[in-house]
């Protein structure tokens, strides 16, 4: 009888979803610039979330109009230039096998990042945010700007995007269902806008949580339309 031999298998990996982390080095020199400009404007400002979007599911926690990384500020200034070119890095990178053979040519439009959204979170004793994802844009941004006091919550989590109709022991590999970041001053982590995501209760009684959330498009510069893509 002829020995039986060992199957071969190959796997293609589907759809997968990254998340991007990417550290500031430059954070000690504008955290100090970006905390003392954003406690000035949330003092004037009317309301606690200015932006009137879903105030809802925000609990003790202030947030701009969504133009914040607009301000002319040079720490602002300064952070907006990180993002935009911190988050074009990774997202160009994750897409080059696309980019080049539609884009990298004569007469293309050029692959652009531009950041349609920002504003800050001020965030105070039990301030939370609900589950929630991003519409109209690509990729969304979160930067840790002041983490408050250590140990005491706020984790920012992150909910895997699929579900199963049938779970058994041969989907153990996939029952990771939520992914929970600790801030970390400094940190920029860049996402897919579909993750659905949320912040947990901080529960820091003598120090404020700050953070600057962005939501980013990636246009196509050159094109008469300036096509979103």
């Amino acid at each position: 009888m002829q020995k039986q031999r060992t199957a071969k298998a190959s796997m293609v990996k589907l759809w997968e979803t990254p998340i991007f982390f990417i550290q500031n080095p430059d954070h000690e020199f504008i955290k100090s610039g970006l905390v003392e400009r954003i406690l000035s404007l949330e003092k004037e400002q009317t309301t606690a979330i200015e932006s009137t979007v879903a105030p809802n599911i925000k609990n003790n926690l202030s947030e701009s109009k969504f133009d914040f990384l607009k301000d002319d500020d040079p720490y602002v200034t300064s952070l907006a230039n990180f993002i935009m070119e911190s988050s074009m890095q990774v997202i160009s990178g994750l897409n080059e096998k696309q980019w080049i053979s539609k884009y990298m040519k004569e007469g293309a439009p050029t692959p652009t990042l531009k950041i349609n959204e920002s504003w800050y979170h001020v965030t105070r004793h039990a301030g939370a945010h609900g589950t929630h994802s991003h519409g109209n844009c690509s990729w969304c941004g979160i930067y840790y700007i002041d983490s408050g006091e250590k140990d005491k919550g706020g984790k920012n989590v992150f909910l895997k995007p699929f579900s199963f109709h049938y779970s058994d022991p041969g989907t153990d590999c996939f029952k990771s269902n939520q992914y929970h970041q600790t801030p970390h001053e400094g940190l920029l982590v860049v996402f897919p806008s579909y993750l659905l995501h949320s912040a947990e209760p901080y529960l820091g009684e003598d120090k404020e949580r700050i953070v600057v959330a962005v939501n980013m498009k990636i246009i196509l510069e050159g094109d008469n339309d300036g096509e979103e893509k």
